[in-house]
């Protein structure tokens, strides 16, 4: 990080892409790219660690709050009585445990922010 980048619009572009690149979304060559701009900008560097701290702490703060136990029951319950009336074997099954641990997720999250 010895040099500045002084090119607004190449900056303005890869601040669009932080996000996804922090969350490993982008292409390998546009995650490239993005990885090789940080090495030379400072200023779009600084961006990235702070949001980098900004999801560590979001990650923390959710992964601390316990979730809603009689709800979680409740939905998961109804998830595996649902699943037990289909007879189309494992793989229905695993299909639908994850979809009741998205289920879970998902009505926790409503709850949490709505």
């Amino acid at each position: 990080m010895n040099t500045l980048s002084f090119d607004s619009k190449r900056c303005g572009r890869i601040r669009q892409q932080l996000d996804s690149y922090l969350s490993n979304e982008l292409l390998v060559e546009t995650a490239s790219e993005v990885a090789r701009h940080l090495e030379s900008c400072e200023a779009c560097s600084r961006d990235f660690e702070s949001r980098m701290r900004v999801r560590d702490v979001l990650q923390r703060a959710v992964a601390n709050r316990p979730m809603p136990g009689i709800h979680a029951c409740k939905y998961l319950r109804t998830l595996r009585d649902f699943s037990a009336s289909f007879s189309l074997g494992v793989a229905v099954k695993r299909w639908s445990l994850g979809l009741a641990a998205a289920a879970v997720v998902l009505f926790w999250y409503s709850q949490r922010n709505g």
